[in-house]
């Protein structure tokens, strides 16, 4: 993408070179200069395109002879499944020709559900199954819902379904790597929606302020492998101001770092290179929540959200966007997807890089999809699989060839970011993205929530007191776990039997 975007500035530069040499009016120049750079762009963004769309996802000629492919969805991934018509949205008309495309290319209808919030879903599919009906072909939702809903027996090994590879690019790595047990695969992430490009987690920063206090070039920081916890809590501590005056530290003052302790405080878990559940050879998994390391998290969250003046704190969904956006505050903890809420009409200049690593010495940066992103999964009851095999790859092939270009390279690279340097950051931390089949399985109606919520109710509670978080929660922890992973038996041994 950097090759790109200087492609374009190379463009823009002859443009304006030819039109202040030439011997044609100014306003020819003009034309001519705008025409130049404007095919130069259309020419690089194809080509990049054409890379993608000559990745064959190996399904062969088949034709379903105008059979239904039925998606059921909750109601917040609506519009990234199908579309009824163009609107000249960028994204919007990647859906809806993604759709017209597989449709004609199966010679299927696809047929959306809108099943309502996503624990209205995961009833349907208890019922849908305990009915023995055979009404849906592919299930896309919020995926720690998806993961309760395990417990209902209600899924089918996508291993049994004939033209998914998981290898291809459109499916996340971790759907194999992280969130199979014992080779077997309920639910996967894939392309079909852009969810999980805009639930993965980000630090975003005030250029601007930043320019005023002379930090220097954030991006050198993470390129050369300095963007650490105490690299932020070092650029933060001088930043604190009583901009109002009132003499009270408030969401009217300025601050080096703001968090909602409702939404985010939980991706330092991951952020810092720790998981909930850690897969083992077997095909099982180990439960490494709990150790000297979350400890340390715990204390250093603790200490930045309580006992620093630089930074503001509330239980509030989305206080750290509204502190952000207000130029309230110099780094901000978010999701990828605050970029498309009106980022790009702020007047403050910004950047988004990875979330920090814990030290120098951690391997790389951690990115987290939040739990709301879409999981994909097929039901037992469905019948026709080389139908659902077919058209739910090639729906996730055309995803990563078409839609997630659409909300990435533009709606989210070019109008949500500001600078070329931003856009190298972006494709860092989609390639850092991650999942941990604690979260995604473990739930939140075990007793105190699931363990990817814990680290948020522990700060919340103004405690760093792990080891009794720990003993209080341990035992229905794992007694919830255990049923997790029995029903992944139980399927085991049908599947035997």
């Amino acid at each position: 993408m950097k090759k790109n975007i200087c492609l374009l500035l190379l463009a823009a530069m002859l443009a304006g070179t030819l039109a202040s040499c030439g011997n044609t009016p100014a306003e020819t120049d003009a034309d001519t200069a705008d025409t130049a750079a404007a095919e130069t762009e259309t020419a690089v963004e194809t080509d990049s395109i054409q890379a993608r769309l000559a990745v064959s996802d190996d399904i062969p000629e088949l034709d379903f002879k105008g059979e239904e492919y039925r998606v059921l969805s909750n109601d917040s991934n609506t519009w990234y499944i199908t579309m009824e018509e163009l609107t000249g949205d960028v994204v919007d008309d990647a859906v809806y020709n993604r759709m017209i495309n597989v449709s004609e290319r199966f010679n299927v209808e696809i047929v959306h559900e809108d099943g309502g919030a996503y624990g209205d879903v995961g009833k349907t599919m208890k019922n849908t199954v305990q009915s023995g009906d055979d009404v849906y072909d592919l299930v896309a939702s919020h995926y720690v819902q998806m993961g309760i809903d395990t417990l209902n027996n209600v899924y089918l090994d996508f291993n049994k379904v004939p033209y998914i590879n998981f290898d291809k690019p459109w499916w996340n790595p971790s759907t194999q790597e992280i969130l199979t047990y014992k080779d077997i695969t309920f639910l996967a992430f894939g392309d079909l929606t852009a969810s999980n490009i805009s639930a993965a987690s980000a630090m975003f920063y005030n250029k601007t302020m930043g320019e005023e206090y002379s930090f220097g070039n954030i991006y050198e920081l993470v390129n050369e492998g300095k963007w650490t916890k105490d690299k932020m809590t070092e650029m933060c501590q001088t930043v604190y101001r009583d901009t109002n005056g009132d003499g009270t530290k408030d969401a009217g003052d300025r601050y080096g770092y703001s968090v909602s302790l409702r939404g985010f405080a939980d991706t330092y878990l991951w952020t810092f290179g720790k998981q909930i559940l850690e897969p083992q050879e077997d095909g099982t998994y180990k439960d490494v929540w709990y150790d000297e390391k979350l400890v340390n998290i715990v204390e250093w969250l603790y200490d930045v959200t309580y006992n620093q003046n630089y930074t503001y704190s509330e239980n509030v969904w989305n206080i750290e966007y509204n502190m952000f956006c207000e130029g309230n505050s110099l780094f901000s903890g978010m999701t990828l997807g605050n970029t498309t809420w009106g980022m790009r009409e702020l007047d403050l200049d910004y950047a988004i890089i990875p979330m920090p690593k814990w030290d120098e010495d951690q391997d790389r940066h951690y990115t987290i999809v939040g739990g709301g992103a879409v999981a994909e999964a097929v039901l037992q009851t469905a019948s026709n699989l080389e139908l659902i095999g077919a058209v739910t790859e090639a729906l996730n092939a055309e995803g990563w060839k078409n839609l997630v270009p659409a909300y990435y390279d533009i709606t989210l690279k070019y109008k949500g970011v500001r600078d070329e340097e931003s856009i190298a950051m972006l494709d860092q931390i989609l390639e850092d993205r991650i999942y941990d089949f604690g979260y995604v399985y473990g739930g939140w109606n075990s007793a105190g929530g699931g363990a990817g919520f814990w680290l948020m109710e522990i700060i919340n509670s103004k405690s760093t007191d792990v080891a009794s978080a720990w003993a209080k929660r341990q035992g229905p922890w794992e007694n919830y776990m255990a049923a997790v992973y029995n029903a992944f038996d139980e399927y085991i041994a049908q599947a035997k039997g």
